[in-house]
């Protein structure tokens, strides 16, 4: 961050320089939780990363696509850059800028909804052009995990997590921050076999992660969520809505959205009252720009009780 201060500081400097700087800055910012300052950063970066070469303005597209990877930043809102990038990259012809792209776009619109079987060809593609040229080894730390949760949903679990067992461990011990992404779906994965092994490696690899990597609230955000669909696999309701109120409040804080299809993070018990039990219910509530608050609903259920007790009299 010092080094991207450095060259910002310089205010007529070249746009070459500044708009990665901005990027980079607002990428980090965001990542140690100081959101509305990298969010302004990341976005201004990006737009005046539409005036470089093809290849830069190719670069610069990786770091708001890790964010939405994160799950922190709207893919829908991030893709008509990302389209553009790729088309320019094409047109241009270098392999770098074209695997930085194709890496981009597809994390971008897999995450942003309805074209999934291009999302992941695209990825493919990405993933086969970084390999067979050598370039681009943070792209994998990504693309994997989406090209595995993708097999698994076509029935190859067993091989997804095969795979990202070898993702996760490569990255542990060479890039450890690009290895949450591997480490977040291969605990989704442990958890969907559901196997008593499964269960408590998926407790193990959280232990590892958060033992090195707990800090940075960016990096992180996924271990609560995936604690509490861990907690709700075992049956411990109580450990489940704990990590879930966890992963709600840093969501609001970072401003990140809640994963699709968490309907598990809806608060559903009935506590007992000294007048009386009551069921709460409790729903969150998102917009564009991330959690907003919840819908809460308190049902009195004394009267059954009051009845019941009639009754039996």
């Amino acid at each position: 961050r010092r080094a991207c201060d450095g060259v910002l500081a310089a205010h007529d400097g070249p746009v070459a320089e500044r708009a990665p700087a901005l990027a980079l800055r607002g990428f980090v910012d965001i990542c140690l939780g100081n959101a509305p300052r990298g969010r302004r950063d990341l976005s201004a970066g990006t737009q005046l990363a539409r005036r470089l070469h093809p290849v830069n303005y190719a670069s610069v597209q990786l770091y708001s696509a890790v964010m939405a990877a994160l799950g922190i930043l709207d893919a829908a809102a991030l893709l008509d850059d990302k389209r553009r990038a790729l088309h320019r990259a094409e047109a241009f012809g270098d392999i770098c800028g074209i695997v930085i792209a194709q890496w981009s776009y597809g994390t971008v619109l897999l995450r942003a909804g309805g074209k999934e079987d291009e999302a992941l060809a695209t990825l493919e593609l990405a993933r086969a052009n970084s390999q067979r040229y050598g370039i681009g080894a943070c792209s994998l730390g990504t693309i994997i995990p989406d090209l595995a949760r993708g097999a698994a949903r076509t029935g190859r679990l067993d091989a997804a997590i095969a795979e990202l067992r070898v993702s996760f461990e490569g990255y542990w011990s060479g890039f450890p921050v690009f290895a949450g992404f591997s480490a977040e779906a291969l605990v989704d994965l442990l958890i969907e076999r559901r196997g008593a092994a499964d269960l408590a490696e998926a407790r193990l690899l959280l232990d590892r992660w958060e033992s090195r990597l707990d800090g940075a609230p960016g990096l992180v955000l996924w271990v609560p969520r995936a604690r509490a669909l861990l907690a709700a696999a075992q049956g411990d309701r109580d450990a489940c809505h704990r990590q879930a109120r966890r992963y709600l409040r840093a969501c609001e804080e970072i401003g990140a959205h809640v994963k699709d299809g968490d309907s598990w993070l809806e608060w559903d018990s009935t506590l007992p009252l000294p007048s009386g039990s009551v069921h709460v219910r409790a729903i969150p509530l998102s917009d564009d720009a991330g959690p907003v608050g919840a819908v809460v609903l308190v049902h009195d259920m004394s009267f059954i009780e009051r009845r019941e007790g009639a009754m039996q009299r």
